[in-house]
């Protein structure tokens, strides 16, 4: 593993300890779809603002088509 991989999985870590924390006793059975939503809107929010709103190069960088980057953008706006 590089250092930015440590670093990043080291920041995800700590994050989920102290979400972990906070709802002990009270966490919901599909912990696992709640997490990944909640981090791909601000991931791919990120990665268009890197891109200045490039799909192709956003879906590139995200290891996505365009097709499946536009349906998760449109999931997003409709959750918003």
């Amino acid at each position: 593993m590089t250092q930015s991989s440590d670093s990043l999985n080291h920041a995800i870590a700590s994050i989920l300890k102290s979400y972990l924390d906070k709802h002990q006793g009270f966490l919901p059975n599909n912990l696992h779809e709640i997490i990944i939503q909640k981090v791909e809107q601000p991931l791919i929010e990120t990665i268009l603002s890197q891109t200045n709103g490039n799909l192709s190069k956003t879906a590139k960088i995200l290891g996505l088509s365009r097709i499946t980057l536009r349906r998760k953008i449109e999931r997003i706006k409709k959750e918003l």
